[in-house]
């Protein structure tokens, strides 16, 4: 029983540690009834599409600025930013992810990697790098 509630405590506190945003490594240490803590936090990071933008960008060398300011018009930065698109002729498309990628235009890219920041980057800086950035109304408008 005592073990038990040992473990528990020790969940409890990893837990604590989590929910805070950090990961708890340690040990703990029981004593005359009481329990002493001893662990250190480490921050988790998480990239912000924005630093993921950049980063793919200088592998892909391409400037990131033009990717940044495409994505920000195209979906304000959201990973997850899906619109229905009904063209004139009727044809029904989804722009898709931090690029809008549209799914008849670009139907051999996935929706997992359309919802990507770093896949759907990468495919804008590749079609960039061709010289089909044009694709993109929002690149139009701004460049």
């Amino acid at each position: 029983m005592k073990h038990k509630i040992k473990e528990l405590l020790c969940l409890f506190v990893i837990l604590s540690a989590l929910i805070a945003g950090c990961v708890a490594f340690g040990t703990f240490v029981f004593a005359e009834n009481k329990i002493e803590v001893v662990y250190q936090a480490v921050a988790q990071t998480k990239e912000l599409p924005e630093d993921i933008i950049i980063r793919v960008c200088k592998e892909e060398n391409v400037p990131y600025i033009i990717c940044l300011r495409v994505s920000i018009c195209e979906s304000d930065f959201d990973p997850y930013f899906k619109e229905k698109i009904i063209s004139r002729a009727g044809i029904v498309s989804y722009d898709r992810g931090i690029f809008a990628i549209n799914s008849v235009h670009y139907s051999q890219i996935s929706d997992e990697r359309a919802f990507s920041v770093e896949e759907a980057t990468r495919v804008f800086a590749k079609e960039y790098t061709a010289g089909k950035a044009k694709n993109w109304l929002c690149y139009n408008s701004i460049y």
